[in-house]
């Protein structure tokens, strides 16, 4: 039996290892009915096998996701910001394909994981171009059943959207302070909050590659096995 002690307000937090679009649309990750349209369209889209990831974005656990960047930066602003942390095999704005303007969003790859996470620890309060950068790591092949933003997942947005997603670094998930539906999240394949939360004042957790397949023989291994971004 799981259990659940009552959580401090506004202090404890998570980070799921699973993505599911009713948990990223809930602000403490235990809603069981979809919180918005765009959570309706993610599921569907899942559903279909509809969407594939902004291409491949090599290793991704040597990749950060680089966001609300200014209209102004270009590659060489980020690979200036970036390459202190360590070598960089690639530096990719995100661009519209008919205008060529800056999505407000990139992807940095290292060449040694080891970089990336010093990177990760390091950049919780980086600017360029007057605008404070969010950093993450990239989610694709990383984290399971992950759902870009364009297909109604994703993380992070907007409040005047109405489509907020959370467990991720700008937005984690709060410790819930009511009653854990459990069995119905089991139903539905929702992860079930952790037992143990995080303090806000430590950092998010960073993912790492799952044990080669002869060290997961006999348990079920996924990155982030501390609570998941």
């Amino acid at each position: 039996m799981v259990r659940y002690t009552q959580a401090e307000p506004g202090r404890l937090w998570y980070i799921t290892n699973k993505y599911h679009p009713f948990q990223a649309g809930s602000i403490d990750g235990i809603d069981t009915r979809p919180h918005d349209r765009g959570v309706t369209r993610a599921v569907a889209n899942a559903e279909r096998g509809r969407f594939d990831e902004e291409q491949n974005h090599g290793d991704p656990y040597a990749t950060l996701f680089v966001a609300r960047l200014s209209p102004a930066t270009v590659d060489a602003d980020l690979r200036s910001v970036f390459e202190k942390y360590g070598a960089l095999k690639k530096v990719e704005i995100v661009r519209d394909v008919v205008t060529g303007e800056s999505r407000g969003y990139a992807f940095v790859e290292f060449e040694k994981r080891s970089s990336m996470k010093t990177a990760f620890k390091a950049s919780e309060s980086l600017v360029v171009h007057d605008k404070p950068l969010l950093v993450d790591y990239a989610r694709t092949g990383v984290v399971e059943g992950w759902i870009p933003r364009r297909f109604g997942g994703g993380l992070g947005g907007r409040k005047e959207s109405g489509q907020l997603r959370f467990g991720g670094r700008d937005r984690p998930l709060k410790a819930p302070l009511k009653p854990v539906p459990v069995e119905e999240l089991r139903r539905l394949d929702i992860p079930l909050p952790p037992s143990q939360f995080q303090d806000r004042r430590s950092g998010p957790p960073i993912p790492s590659p799952p044990p080669s397949p002869s060290r997961c023989a006999t348990t079920c291994c996924y990155p982030l096995q501390h609570p998941h971004i």
